[in-house]
């Protein structure tokens, strides 16, 4: 298990336990299926020869392998038990066909050797011990059958006519190759279908991180065993509170507050997403938004500004067609900061630091439909914008500061 997974399942494990369970348990069905009619076959067939015990012993088994197929259909039994007690069952009643009633001539025992295929396809990894044990049973068996042909006499050996034994063994033979050649295509199709059903859960499970967190980060938690921290030495950090919406959602239902909320905030999603920067969280109706951030960028601070009056021009369209009058107040910082995910099952992607404080206090100080930044936001800019000084701006933990309001492009 990879230990950077929060979600405490890698890949492979993944894999392993959608893939390989469903499709274990819908292949020990097939193959019990199979193994039932074919046995009931066998035994009317035995019943019309007056091979009574072994046509008794026959149908016995495929009784057997017909509550495997029932009881393999239901999620609630443990399908690894049941299916090494079907591969034993199979192995018994193959390895007694040859060894206590028919001769090797008549080719029933070579029915043991689904056992190592039946192994390979559909046995549990972590039952490795049973199926090496059951496929090397199945295999001595046939291999004694061979070698002692006419030599070895079954203890309950039934009589048959010589002509019939040809027929018989042609007839095993064509069987068991019809048999392994069905249940190959079948497992192969479930398997597929399988894989493909588990791509695309895997491709949802994809898409929710990469909106979760930074397609690079995304990655390094995929990969990384240990804590994912950064320190940025420069960044923008922008914080807007919708300005109304508090009085507003009090006269509206939970639902209609909720659908204009993510509506603005889905268009600030898909602004943020042109721009390249990277949302941080919201919170209530207010936003949070970092540049530079995980990825450093020399422009960090004119892609906010831009950004911001996307913000605007977005709330400037919701209002026209709402006929609202919100308004938006945005807070902007820059400076270092230090990036990192918290949390192991509900994570999130955040950032901490002296900027990060300052930008929400540049947005709770600030003035309604304006933007409003600290000197070194300014100075970062290069020139690019006009801003106006706002004198006395009492900032919690900093004291009385000047801010800056902007007035536009240079």
């Amino acid at each position: 298990m990879n230990e950077g997974d929060p979600t405490g399942v890698s890949y492979d494990d993944f894999v392993a336990r959608s893939v390989g369970q469903k499709t274990q348990r819908e292949v020990i069905s097939s193959i019990a299926l199979a193994g039932t009619l074919i046995s009931l076959g066998y035994a009317i067939a035995f019943f019309a020869l007056s091979f009574r015990v072994v046509g008794l012993e026959t149908f016995l088994f495929a009784s057997v392998y017909g509550a495997v197929v029932v009881l393999s259909r239901r999620p609630g039994v443990p399908i690894r038990p049941l299916g090494v007690a079907f591969m034993v069952a199979a192995l018994v009643h193959t390895a007694s066909l040859g060894l206590l009633f028919l001769p090797a001539s008549s080719g029933m025992h070579l029915w043991a050797l689904i056992i190592p295929f039946f192994s390979v396809i559909s046995i549990d990894r972590r039952d490795l011990l049973w199926s090496v044990v059951c496929s090397g049973l199945a295999s001595g068996v046939v291999v004694f059958m061979e070698w002692s042909d006419g030599v070895h006499v079954p203890v309950m050996q039934v009589a048959v006519e010589e002509a019939v034994l040809p027929w018989l063994r042609a007839v095993t033979i064509l069987g068991i190759v019809l048999f392994v050649t069905a249940i190959s295509w079948i497992s192969h199709r479930k398997l597929e279908g399988a894989h493909e059903a588990l791509q695309r859960s895997y491709s949802q499970s994809e898409s929710l991180l990469l909106n979760i967190l930074p397609a690079s980060v995304a990655e390094r938690l995929k990969a990384h065993s240990g804590v994912i921290a950064d320190d940025i030495p420069q960044a923008s950090v922008l914080f807007c509170d919708l300005v109304g919406f508090t009085a507003l959602a009090s006269q509206q239902s939970a639902s209609q507050t909720v659908e204009m909320l993510n509506s603005v905030f889905v268009a600030f999603d898909e602004a943020i997403a042109a721009r390249g920067l990277e949302k941080i969280k919201a919170i209530g109706d207010a936003y949070m938004v970092a540049s530079g951030v995980p990825t450093q960028r020399s422009d960090h601070a004119t892609s906010m500004v831009h950004l911001a009056r996307d913000f605007f021009d977005i709330l400037d369209r919701f209002n026209a067609e709402r006929g609202l009058a919100l308004s938006l107040r945005v807070g902007i910082s820059c400076g270092s900061v230090t990036a990192g995910i918290i949390g192991k099952h509900k994570f999130a992607y955040d950032i901490w630091g002296d900027t990060v404080n300052v930008a929400s206090r540049m947005e709770s100080t600030g003035v309604a439909g304006r933007i409003q930044v600290t000197r070194a936001f300014v100075e970062a800019t290069e020139g690019a914008f006009v801003f106006e000084p706002r004198q006395g701006v009492v900032i919690k933990g900093k004291g009385e500061m000047t801010t800056y309001l902007l007035v536009g492009s240079a």
